[in-house]
């Protein structure tokens, strides 16, 4: 995972790597005021997600700056999330919980609904990604 501020308009005050996570506190110049940046990489599979969605769950639980959760968190929150059928299962359930306890909000999509496609001649396509608070 590769993450970057501008260090013109921006001061990094501390990184904190995770299992599954880059967490940044940063202060903007222009506008005097820290802001925490979250980015994510999720477990693409079963194995390791809960304990992905614990560091996600305890990163928001520490903040107290507004912050930007961002990256592929690899976990369908609904099934319009994907252009096929599908079923969600505890991970979802487990995912919009930590959504809704920390009221992390979803971030308009621009230029299309999906995320991901596995680039097949009939692809299936999701949407993968991005949270703020």
């Amino acid at each position: 995972m590769l993450c970057g501020v501008n260090l013109d308009r921006f001061d990094v005050i501390d990184f904190i790597p995770g299992d599954f996570s880059i967490a940044t506190t940063i202060h903007d110049k222009r506008n005097k005021m820290d802001l925490k940046l979250v980015f994510i990489y999720g477990p693409a599979h079963g194995e390791g997600r809960e304990q992905f969605l614990l560091e996600l769950a305890q990163i928001c639980n520490n903040n107290k700056l507004p912050m930007l959760i961002g990256g592929a968190f690899n976990i369908r929150r609904f099934c319009s999330d994907k252009n096929k059928p599908c079923s969600l299962n505890k991970w979802s359930d487990m995912f919009n919980h930590v959504i809704n306890t920390h009221e992390l909000r979803d971030l308009h999509l621009n230029g299309g609904k999906y995320t991901w496609s596995n680039n097949q001649s009939n692809p299936t396509l999701e949407k993968l990604d991005s949270l703020d608070q």
